[in-house]
């Protein structure tokens, strides 16, 4: 059987809820650098998975989203070409940061904190398997 047959309505649609507020998070981390996307598209593809067949299959079908979700969750892992672009464009953001926030005071947690973040997602990325390229 399906999982979300087994959830309450009210659970079904909270966790649909829930899906929905991750993937406008992913929308919105596509634009903001402090704002990761794929962990959102991940979360929104396991929450849909528990609430909604029809919107597990959307994400799942997404000619942008859905292939290196799939290959992550086969644990195939990251395509290099994505790892380059996704540790390249963020250590770009994380720099333009820390520029702005050389200009503003008391921002000193924000020198400590941003590179630290960095290197753990940069670790994280890099670390996961390496999906062969077709």
């Amino acid at each position: 059987s399906e999982p979300h047959k087994e959830l309450n309505i009210i659970s079904r649609y909270l966790l649909m809820a829930l899906g929905f507020v991750s993937l406008v998070l992913a929308f919105i981390g596509a634009f903001l650098p402090i704002i990761p996307t794929t962990p959102f598209v991940i979360l929104s593809v396991w929450l849909f998975s528990k609430s909604s067949d029809r919107f597990y299959k959307a994400l799942m079908a997404h000619k942008i989203c859905g292939p290196p979700v799939k290959d992550y969750l086969s644990g195939r892992g990251i395509k290099k070409k994505y790892k380059i672009i996704s540790v390249s464009f963020m250590w770009i953001s994380l720099m333009a940061s820390l520029l702005i926030s050389w200009s503003i005071p008391n921002t000193l947690w924000v020198k400590i904190l941003v590179p630290l973040i960095g290197c753990y997602v940069t670790w994280f990325i890099l670390s996961r398997p390496t999906c062969p390229e077709e």
